[in-house]
């Protein structure tokens, strides 16, 4: 663990590094954003701003730093989350409000998720969610998968009806599952978190 630690921190300070020499930036309230080229970059920057914005009103908690968003790939990695850092999309959406008729998408819906994540910026949302969330939890901690990916999923744009519409299909095509172990997980402020089940698969 330790190890994975340091190594994760000098990736993030690598990354951080090369994004301020390979991109251009530019500095919202919440978030800094790193890219090449955007159609509509400071509309962007805004609209990830408000997003943060979001995550703090629904949990009370104000971030500590603000979140570094680049829009292309660092280290050779993208689409993903590193600490304080969220690799997004490279294009501006078309638009960053998720239309309420989107149907919802099976496992193998491969093109269909991923005009979702270009289009509505579903992915630019998850990544930035991630790194929100990292920001209040021990740094040393392992949190629940079920927790961390359903967290950014349910920041990822679409509404809870769809959300639980495209769990039910994609129910089939998941592996069996069980129990592992329930154990804690410590929050940076100290408090102790108890998931109820956590799950091997």
């Amino acid at each position: 663990m330790g190890l994975d630690f340091i190594g994760q921190y000098g990736g993030a300070s690598l990354g951080e590094i090369e994004a301020k020499v390979k991109y251009r930036e530019l500095v919202g309230s919440k978030v800094v954003m790193f890219y090449d080229h955007l159609d509509r970059a400071e509309y962007d920057l805004a609209a990830a701003d408000v997003h943060i914005s979001n995550m703090e009103a629904v949990t009370g908690w104000k971030i500590h730093d603000k979140i570094f968003f680049v829009r292309g790939s660092i280290l050779g990695m993208n689409e993903l989350h590193l600490l304080g850092m969220a690799l997004g999309t490279d294009r501006s959406p078309k638009s960053w409000s998720m239309p309420s008729d989107i149907p919802p998408l099976s496992g193998k819906d491969a093109a269909a998720r991923e005009d979702l994540k270009t289009d509505y910026g579903s992915l630019d949302r998850h990544e930035m969610a991630h790194v929100f969330i990292r920001q209040f939890v021990s740094a040393f901690a392992r949190p629940p998968e079920a927790f961390i990916e359903g967290w950014a999923m349910n920041f990822a744009g679409q509404d809870s009806t769809w959300l639980a519409k495209s769990a039910l299909i994609d129910k089939d095509h998941l592996p069996r599952c069980e129990p592992r172990h329930s154990g804690n997980w410590s929050a940076n402020d100290g408090r102790t978190m108890q998931p109820s089940n956590i799950y091997r698969c």
